[in-house]
C-alpha cells in the first residue's frame, strides 16, 4: 500500500480510514448503494490500498448472499482481487487484518476457497 492510513487525503479529501470507517457503516445496515459508492471512490482515490478492494470483495460476497449478481460471476471478480491484493505490500495494521479477514470469509463461504 502505497498511502499512510490516516495521513493522505484522496480526492474527496477523504483519508483512506474515513472510506474504511464509512464502508463498515454502510455494510452494518445492508445500504447496497451506498457500499458501492464508497467502494468505487475509495478505489479511485486510493488504488494502491489493499483494504478498498478486500471491501470492493466483500460487498461483492454481500450481493452474492443476496441474489443480485451471479455467484459465478462474484466468484470469478473475487479471484481477481484475491490476486490483485497479493501483489501489495502487506501494511500489516489492525484494519488491514480486519478487511483481509472479513473479505477471506465472504471468500471462503461462496468459492470454498
Amino acid at each position: 500500500m502505497l498511502t499512510k492510513l490516516g495521513k493522505d487525503k484522496g480526492k474527496s479529501g477523504k483519508s483512506s480510514s474515513r472510506y474504511a470507517m464509512d464502508f463498515m457503516k454502510e455494510f452494518k445496515v445492508d445500504d447496497f448503494d451506498a457500499m458501492s459508492d464508497v467502494v468505487e471512490n475509495w478505489l479511485r482515490d486510493f488504488p494502491q490500498d489493499a483494504n478498498a478492494y478486500y471491501a470492493q470483495g466483500v460487498f461483492i460476497g454481500v450481493l452474492i448472499k443476496t441474489r443480485n449478481i451471479g455467484r459465478d460471476d462474484g466468484i470469478k471478480e473475487m479471484d481477481l482481487i484475491s490476486d490483485k491484493v497479493q501483489k501489495f505490500e502487506p501494511e500489516d495494521t489492525v484494519l488491514e487484518r480486519f478487511y483481509e479477514q472479513l473479505f477471506a470469509k465472504y471468500y471462503s463461504d461462496i468459492a470454498g476457497k
